[in-house]
């Protein structure tokens, strides 16, 4: 017929003859490589689906290091095309998700800013996923060194987010609560539960909120002549309470 059909190696692949050029079998390695690659994905981060923030190494202070006294921030460190950062694409997405408007989620690709992710500590491709946690100050930064899962790294980073949230534990300290500072409004969760949930806490160290609103949690039972004063029947319940005396302004948010 005119042609010649050689046969394919155990890999699919046409053998390279005994003593011959190297170069068809590193073509025919780049093209299996990208074969694999397109197969397993790689890492794309999309600001319309994904919570992500992608960051550039000389935006770090702009985004996370002037606000290391308030909020508490993470980063990924990631390469591309490693398989093991596609896989932890999804879960820290899901931790970003859960973690929106509480902390800042960033992402860093390492092929592109390869300087910072070693200057960071980030060896190289083997050594991602890899993410980075900034506490507040003046707890210093560390490397997460728990299971890649979104469910475990949002565990860990719960307990490290600050609180300015008074647990009021009678109707004498709401009292006291409500009265202090008067030009500033006051935010009063009443709950099932004890303690101040994530949210809660985050609200309150925000850097607008911190300064202009007073958060609180009466749990339910204690302070029950609060509860009542506000007409509170459901939890969790929201109230709002501006001014003191005649010009006094209240909202619920059940």
């Amino acid at each position: 017929s005119g042609y010649h059909t050689k046969p394919l190696n155990r890999f699919g692949m046409i053998p390279r003859r005994a003593g011959g050029s190297g170069f068809g079998s590193m073509a025919r390695l780049a093209a299996l490589h990208a074969v694999i690659s397109a197969a397993v994905g790689t890492v794309q981060i999309d600001a319309m689906k994904h919570d992500i923030q992608m960051m550039q190494g000389s935006k770090f202070d702009t985004v996370i290091g002037k606000f290391r006294d308030s909020s508490v921030s993470t980063i990924w460190f990631y390469h591309p095309d490693n398989p093991r950062d596609y896989t932890f694409l999804e879960e820290y997405n899901k931790f970003a998700g859960w973690m929106k408007g509480m902390i800042r989620v960033c992402a860093v690709n390492c092929a592109e800013d390869g300087p910072f992710c070693k200057q960071q500590g980030v060896r190289g491709e083997k050594d991602t996923p890899k993410v980075k946690i900034f506490p507040t100050h003046p707890v210093p930064e560390y490397f997460y060194d728990g299971q890649l899962f979104g469910g475990a790294l949002s565990g860990k980073i719960a307990r490290l987010i600050p609180s300015k949230v008074t647990l009021i534990g009678n109707d004498t300290a709401a009292s006291s609560f409500l009265a202090a500072e008067p030009t500033k409004p006051k935010a009063l969760l009443f709950t099932e539960k004890k303690g101040a949930p994530l949210v809660w806490k985050a609200l309150s160290t925000e850097l607008v909120f911190q300064r202009t609103v007073a958060f609180g949690v009466i749990a339910k039972g204690v302070a029950e002549g609060t509860t009542s004063e506000f007409g509170v029947s459901e939890f969790p319940t929201v109230v709002m309470q501006s001014g003191l005396g005649k010009g006094k302004k209240v909202e619920r948010f059940a």
